[in-house]
């Protein structure tokens, strides 16, 4: 059978026709109607997948179209940058390079979580296998962090810990546990690891008064040593002003190293007084004190 030429030539010019459409915008392939919004679709009508005049890969309506299916999926998707407007879904593992920023899109740190405000109770929540349980939590309306399992701090981790905090120092530390002042370490609670847990409180030292001539001071408001000063007329007491005051007048407990010697105290929450109960001379003699504070009275 001889085909026409002229039917080549049709052929053709539909070819060329197409062609033509796609580069200025004017075909669309479903059903043979024309958008000068886009260079082509396929699909259904109605929901459609487009390819704009800018090259651009999209739908024909506002999120009604799914790229790819639960059994028909890409293999892989390389993007620059990702946007999600909604829910994302990770069924695999996650790799992030650089940083990470949830509610936050320029995070300051490698890992950010920032609240978004109202009506959100938690910025962060780690919780049990079944969610029954809030393990770890950042409860954003008290800014408080709150954990309900036990935890173990140190580059040594215990896996089983005994306590609901337990901390593991590393071979080399002096400390395992240090709670300082408020910008610099100055004031402190430490536990010295490196000396069989000695537990060591530092600070500044209360001044001493009524005390002689020369008395001295080693120590801390919560303990020292007082070495009682020399006079003429005898030494029976001192006064310790605390380098800070207390909320409330703080149980104090006092000893001096000569045994013929008692010392009674009344504490303020300023200060503790130290009264010798025996007459003479107390002139040279070293007493100690240990003082906690106390929330309420």
């Amino acid at each position: 059978m001889k085909i026409p030429r002229n039917l080549f030539v049709v052929a053709a010019l539909a070819v060329l026709g197409v062609f033509l459409a796609f580069q200025t915008g004017q075909a669309r392939l479903t059903g043979g109607t024309t958008s000068d919004n886009d260079a082509g679709c396929w699909g259904v009508s109605g929901a459609e997948f487009c390819v704009d005049s800018s090259g651009n890969p999209i739908p024909t309506t506002d999120n009604d179209t799914t790229l790819g299916t639960s059994s028909l999926r890409f293999a892989t998707v390389y993007t620059l940058d990702q946007t999600v407007s909604d829910d994302l879904t990770v069924s695999g593992d996650a790799t992030v390079a650089l940083t990470l920023g949830v509610g936050d899109l320029t995070p300051d740190a490698q890992f950010e979580v920032q609240s978004l405000g109202a009506g959100e109770t938690y910025a962060l929540l780690i919780s049990s296998d079944n969610g029954s349980t809030n393990e770890v939590a950042f409860d954003t309306a008290n800014d408080e962090l709150e954990i309900s399992a036990k935890v173990s701090i140190g580059q040594t981790i215990d896996t089983t810990p005994d306590a609901t905090v337990e901390i593991v120092p590393a071979i080399g530390d002096t400390y395992s546990l240090i709670v300082s002042s408020v910008g610099a370490a100055v004031s402190h609670l430490a536990v010295n690891s490196s000396q069989g847990g000695h537990l060591e409180v530092a600070g500044a030292a209360p001044a001493v008064s009524a005390c002689g001539t020369s008395p001295s001071i080693l120590g801390s408001d919560v303990a020292g040593k007082v070495t009682i000063g020399s006079s003429a007329s005898g030494v029976d007491g001192c006064v310790l002003t605390f380098a800070v005051p207390y909320t409330n007048a703080p149980a104090c407990v006092t000893q001096g190293e000569d045994s013929a010697i008692v010392y009674a105290n009344t504490t303020t929450t300023t200060a503790l007084t130290m009264t010798s109960t025996a007459a003479g001379d107390n002139s040279s003699d070293v007493f100690s004190y240990i003082c906690f504070g106390r929330d309420a009275d």
